[in-house]
C-alpha cells in the first residue's frame, strides 16, 4: 500500500470500511479522496510528504484531532476539500495551500444537532492561496455567521489581489463586511451579489475603474479568487 500514489475510497453510509493506519505513512501518496462511513486509526506520527490533494466527504467516523494531525503532516498540500461532518473549529497553517473549499450542510428542519455541521471558527494561514470556497446549504431558521466588525480585521494585500468576487447573503446581514471588501478590492474585475442583498449605506459600486461585469447569483456560496 505504501506505494500507492493515489487512492480514492467511497464507503456508503451503513455499515463501515476500516482503513488500516500504515495509509498515513504513504510516502508516495499525491491524492487522497475519502467518502462515508471510514474507520481510520491515525497513528502517532503522520507523514504525507507528497501528498497534494486531500478530499473528505461526510467522514462522520473521523475525529477531529485526527484531521488536524492529517493537515499537519502534508508540507505539499495545495488542494483540500472537506464536505459535512468536519470539525466545528477549524485552524491550521499551510503555507503550499492553494485552493480550500468548505461545504456545510446545517439541515432543512429544526434538530437538536444541528450546529454539528457548523464551522464556528475558522483560522487560517495560507500565504499561496488562491482559491476559496465557502458553501452552507442549510436550514433558514437559524443564523448561521457572526462576524466581528470588519474594522477588526487585518488589513492585508489580499483584498487588493482579489480579481473575482461572488457574495450571496441575507438581507443586510453583511452589508458591513460587503462595503469593508469592496472598498479594499481594488483591482475587482467581476462582482457577483446575491439579489436579497438590501445596501441602506451610500456604497456605489459602480466606482471601480476596474470593474468589468456585475451580476447577482441565488445560491448560498462565499466565492473568492484573486490572482
Amino acid at each position: 500500500m505504501c506505494n500507492l500514489s493515489k487512492l480514492e475510497v467511497f464507503a456508503g453510509y451503513s455499515g463501515y470500511i476500516k482503513l488500516p493506519s500504515v495509509l498515513f505513512a504513504c510516502q508516495k501518496l499525491a491524492v487522497l479522496k475519502l467518502e462515508g462511513r471510514i474507520l481510520v486509526n491515525v497513528l502517532p506520527t503522520v507523514c504525507l510528504p507528497s501528498l497534494k490533494t486531500l478530499h473528505f466527504y461526510h467522514l462522520m467516523l473521523l475525529k477531529d484531532e485526527s484531521i488536524l494531525k492529517i493537515l499537519s503532516s502534508c508540507p505539499l498540500l495545495s488542494d483540500l476539500r472537506l464536505e459535512y461532518h468536519i470539525m466545528s473549529k477549524l485552524h491550521f497553517v499551510m503555507p503550499s495551500l492553494q485552493k480550500l473549499t468548505i461545504v456545510t450542510n446545517s439541515g432543512t428542519e429544526h434538530s437538536p444537532i444541528l450546529l454539528d455541521d457548523y464551522i464556528q471558527s475558522l483560522e487560517i494561514s495560507t500565504p499561496s492561496l488562491k482559491y476559496l470556497n465557502v458553501e452552507d446549504f442549510g436550514s433558514t431558521f437559524y443564523v448561521r455567521v457572526r462576524i466581528r466588525s470588519p474594522s477588526n480585521f487585518e488589513d492585508t494585500s489580499i483584498y487588493r489581489r482579489i480579481v473575482q468576487l461572488k457574495l450571496s447573503m441575507y438581507r443586510g446581514v453583511f452589508e458591513e463586511l460587503l462595503i469593508y471588501l469592496l472598498e479594499r478590492s481594488i483591482n475587482l474585475s467581476v462582482l457577483k451579489i446575491n439579489v436579497n442583498l438590501f445596501l441602506q449605506k451610500n456604497v456605489s459600486i459602480f466606482s471601480f475603474s476596474t470593474l468589468l461585469s456585475y451580476d447577482v447569483i441565488h445560491t448560498l456560496t462565499l466565492f473568492l479568487l484573486w490572482s
